[in-house]
């Protein structure tokens, strides 16, 4: 409610189109988002935008922003060519505005690329994912979150594709870069053991499989807590390990901690 009272206040006192106004909208927007009240959420989005544009133009990095952001709220409502469609329009502006390699540029790049994914067309998907693999790995070098999220992706489309040579590959490597620039706990690099974990269930390891989720399950316990629903996640992963192996008992017993 904070959030929604400064940016009654703003408005109040400097009006809807005030830098400070759209500051605290966008604020608000972001935390209903995260409440999961994405159709009032999508609302102060597309309100930021319009306002954003008559203000300082469709092509000012700020609106652009605000634009990206839009096709974001359309995509948490699942309506994906719409996202789509909104997001081609910010990366266009953006390419022209602010050049091809720009972070935001390559940001809305990305998110085009998880949208094909979410359609169903994986080899656009790997094409545009390559792209912004490759880009960012010449401009922010391979061991940036960016980047490293980046290959992540890239990971995801090829296993996903049925390419898990290429998949465990790529996993295996981001993990190892995530490590090495993180540290072995970050909630970052937890995420890529437990998909490494299952990159190497889709190569047929079920040892090295178990062994991984066993460890991702441990340290997402310590760093985040048995209830964080990432931890939660990883048990119901290490459930699926143990019963791969026929181990039905101890499978069992972890599916009883998921559903408690």
């Amino acid at each position: 409610k904070w959030a929604e009272r400064l940016m009654v206040y703003y408005e109040k006192q400097q009006g809807e189109a005030h830098p400070d106004t759209l500051t605290w909208m966008n604020n608000l927007a972001l935390v209903l988002g995260k409440l999961g009240k994405y159709e009032k959420a999508l609302q102060l989005k597309e309100r930021c935008y319009s306002l954003l544009c008559k203000a300082i133009g469709e092509a000012h990095p700020d609106t652009l922003a605000a634009l990206s952001n839009l096709a974001v709220g359309y995509a948490y409502l699942s309506d994906i060519p719409k996202a789509l469609a909104v997001e081609e329009k910010a990366y266009t502006l953006r390419c022209k505005v602010l050049g091809k390699t720009h972070p935001d540029t390559l940001c809305s790049l990305n998110n085009i690329a998880k949208n094909y994914h979410k359609t169903g067309n994986c080899r656009k998907a790997l094409a545009l994912a390559e792209e912004v693999y490759t880009l960012r790995l010449e401009s922010l070098g391979e061991e940036h979150p960016r980047t490293i999220s980046a290959l992540q992706n890239l990971a995801t489309i090829y296993r996903d594709i049925g390419d898990y040579g290429q998949g465990f590959q790529k996993t295996s490597k981001a993990y190892a870069l995530c490590k090495k620039s993180l540290g072995e706990e970050h909630p970052d690099t937890l995420q890529l053991l437990a998909d490494l974990a299952q990159a190497c269930s889709d190569m047929g390891d079920k040892k090295a499989a178990l062994a991984l989720h066993q460890k991702a399950y441990t340290h997402f316990c310590k760093v985040l807590g048995e209830e964080h629903p990432n931890t939660i996640a990883a048990i119901s992963h290490l459930a699926m390990a143990h019963d791969a192996l026929g181990d039905y008992k101890t499978a069992y017993e972890l599916a009883e901690k998921v559903y408690a």
